[in-house]
């Protein structure tokens, strides 16, 4: 019998941004929040096409690793609140499908960078 492990499917998405605050949302304008996730839109189709297109078949974790220059103290939670632009954004690139049936988890976690810059992975759930 074969014990393979099957090899689960990820790719890494970069983009030259953070996500705003969920503070920082809030208060937003409508307009000026559709203008950022525009922008985000279009961050993330670069980064999917450099990625080759793929798309993923099967449910699928987000981990986001945001990388921040200034060492002080930030609140997580406003930040995964954020990330809802590039949840969205990942969505429309085809990425995968529905994000409330097909995303199982989301992480954020913070990094020391010499950029301001936002990775995320995005890899294959494991069944269950």
């Amino acid at each position: 019998m074969d014990h393979k492990k099957k090899e689960l499917a990820r790719v890494f998405i970069e983009l030259n941004r953070l996500p705003p605050s969920l503070n920082v949302l809030i208060r937003m304008h409508w307009r000026a929040r559709g203008e950022l996730q525009r922008a985000f839109d279009a961050q993330v189709f670069a980064a999917w096409i450099k990625a080759r297109k793929f798309v993923f078949t099967a449910p699928v974790n987000l981990i986001y690793m945001l990388g921040f220059t200034a060492k002080h103290h930030r609140d997580i939670d406003n930040y995964i609140g954020g990330t809802k632009l590039i949840t969205d954004a990942l969505k429309r690139t085809f990425l995968f499908r529905d994000d409330s049936e097909w995303v199982k988890s989301i992480q954020v976690r913070f990094i020391k960078s010499s950029i301001e810059e936002t990775v995320v992975l995005i890899e294959e759930a494991l069944e269950k």
